[in-house]
């Protein structure tokens, strides 16, 4: 069984199988972190129409210990509905090298 295979399986024996992405990062939020999680990415995406209306795309990125790996959770945060939490997934810190010219 892998490192992840390991995660997901006691990720969905803390929480709730319904909105368990949902209440993982409200738990984090709040102070409350039972799998030791460490936010090593936030690249949420504020995005608003002409209207005001918010609809923005949510990116974090957690490192757990326990299991050492990266996981990536998506979302969406949208004035009429709220924040929902929609999948994760297993990522690996990749080094990129970037040339600027000045």
């Amino acid at each position: 069984m892998s490192q992840f295979e390991q995660f997901k399986k006691k990720f969905a024996e803390i929480f709730d199988q319904a909105d368990a992405y949902y209440e993982f990062i409200t738990c984090f939020e709040e102070g409350r972190n039972p799998l030791s999680a460490e936010l090593k990415e936030d690249n949420d995406e504020e995005l608003y129409d002409s209207y005001g209306s918010e609809d923005s795309k949510l990116n974090r990125v957690f490192y757990f210990p326990e299991f050492d790996i990266f996981v990536q959770f998506l979302g969406t945060r949208q004035s009429h509905v709220g924040e929902e939490w929609n999948s994760m997934q297993e990522v690996k810190p990749v080094t990129k090298t970037i040339n600027t010219y000045e």
